[in-house]
């Protein structure tokens, strides 16, 4: 399954929602009522990103920071802030039901540029690798024609 920046940009712009982004931990190691529960990282902006062997691994919808190595009374508002601090997210420290209209739309709007950025760095390396390996196949061309036009 080929995954385009379209297509993350889609996943993202759901998880602008708490619901969408608790739906994302079916396994948290720690219980609810501890202060790191899988209720409180989806507040946080966080997602469920981890594996078989990374079970605590999440990332942030919005600016994409991942942390792993959660203790069960971490705060997840504080540690998001702590490693991403420009997150606009994370500086609000709200809730989704106290957020405004504006700033959801400002959140989709921070997912559409950063997806039409990694569109803009995806086909410039395309381009790129065209390119060099055109010129690649143009070089070994010239040589050949050199060494047929020494004999």
């Amino acid at each position: 399954m080929i995954v385009t920046p379209y297509d993350k940009f889609l996943f993202h712009v759901q998880l602008i929602f708490e619901e969408k982004r608790l739906k994302t931990f079916k396994e948290w190691p720690f219980d609810d009522d501890k202060p790191c529960s899988a209720q409180k990282l989806a507040e946080a902006g966080f997602y469920f990103a981890g594996s078989a062997a990374d079970p605590d691994a999440v990332q942030c919808f919005l600016c994409d920071k991942a942390l792993d190595g959660w203790d069960e009374e971490d705060d997840p508002w504080e540690e998001h802030l702590s490693h991403s601090e420009n997150c606009e997210f994370a500086k609000l420290k709200q809730h989704e039901a106290a957020l405004t209209y504006e700033q959801l739309t400002n959140f989709k709007k921070q997912l559409l540029i950063k997806s039409i950025k990694k569109c803009a760095e995806e086909l410039k390396r395309d381009v790129d690798d065209l390119y060099n390996a055109r010129l690649h196949k143009i070089k070994k061309f010239v040589r050949a024609l050199k060494s047929r036009i020494a004999i």
